[in-house]
């Protein structure tokens, strides 16, 4: 399945690159300081319609995501599949 079209438009694949280049530069800081780099980048410089949709792509495994994007979401625990 495209996971692009499963969450709704095509520029799904873009949101996800550009997660994981995010994770990919904080990477190489402490886990503790990436993880909430991650998330203060995100909520700092993507629009709402692009923080849902990653929500949304989280929400339905979060396919092809860095694991560090993973832990930088609010909740991303409680919507992993167990």
């Amino acid at each position: 399945m495209n996971t692009a079209t499963f969450v709704g438009g095509e520029d799904l694949a873009d949101l996800i690159r550009m997660a994981n280049q995010i994770a990919a530069f904080f990477g190489a800081y402490p886990e503790d300081e990436a993880v909430p780099g991650i998330a203060g980048h995100i909520k700092d410089f993507w629009t709402m319609h692009m923080r849902r949709k990653l929500d949304a792509h989280i929400r339905a495994g979060g396919e092809g995501l860095d694991p560090l994007v993973m832990k930088a979401w609010p909740g991303a625990d409680a919507t992993r599949a167990a």
